[in-house]
């Protein structure tokens, strides 16, 4: 036998939010409910995975480019008259 709860006291913007998923969803309030339980308190959602800001995958595989080089040799060029 499957237990039953009466549940007195909710919020009326929680009230709504829950309405509003059932009919969405085209379901039963009383669905929509155990389903919400069920998401947070047994199947919470799973962490992100985290992720890897290390380049270390890329170490040692890029390639020379004399042209790539050439532009960034003339990107760092200073103009004297920047500095007056």
């Amino acid at each position: 036998m499957k237990t039953q709860y009466t549940i007195r006291n909710v919020p009326k913007d929680l009230d709504a939010k829950l309405r509003a998923i059932s009919a969405r969803q085209k379901r039963s309030l009383n669905r929509v409910i155990i389903e919400q339980l069920d998401q947070a308190l047994l199947r919470p959602k799973k962490k992100s995975r985290k992720i890897n800001h290390s380049f270390d995958d890329l170490f040692g595989k890029a390639k020379f480019d004399p042209n790539f080089e050439a532009a960034l040799w003339e990107q760092r060029q200073v103009d004297p008259r920047d500095w007056q």
